[in-house]
């Protein structure tokens, strides 16, 4: 389960000349979807539960800490208990973007997020964090 802003355009970016959308639909789907919504849509749940989830870019690019709190707890409800999140976060570690979107977020924030309240459990081993599914 991947959740991104753009993700089948930057795919097509990496390989003009490979249709990801068109020929991996044996094993590669997509889902465009408001991942914020109460409901999340039956073509994302339908295979849920997941081992793994991946995010990239959609997280601090999901507006405030509601909006934020709200994903974590929908991207809870579709990854199975044990399961793991891979989520590439703009660090507040990282300089200023010029994307008004992207939400600096540090360390504390995450945990504070993705804590026991909204489905996860976070450990971390230096720079690397690991969300799991309660």
């Amino acid at each position: 389960l991947v959740f991104s802003i753009g993700l089948p355009h930057r795919l097509a970016a990496l390989s003009p000349r490979h249709d990801f959308a068109g020929s991996c639909t044996e094993h590669l789907w997509f889902v465009e979807c408001n991942v914020l919504e109460e409901t999340l849509p039956q073509a994302l749940t339908a295979d849920a539960p997941f081992s793994m989830a991946l995010d990239s870019a959609a997280f601090h690019c999901s507006g405030g800490e509601e909006e934020q709190r709200r994903y974590a707890s929908n991207l809870a409800s579709v990854v199975q208990p044990s399961g793991h999140l891979v989520l590439l976060a703009h660090s507040d570690r990282n300089g200023e973007s010029n994307d008004p979107r992207m939400r600096r977020v540090t360390e504390a924030e995450l945990r504070d997020i993705f804590s026991v309240h909204s489905g996860w459990e976070a450990s971390s081993n230096g720079l690397a964090a690991e969300v799991s599914n309660q």
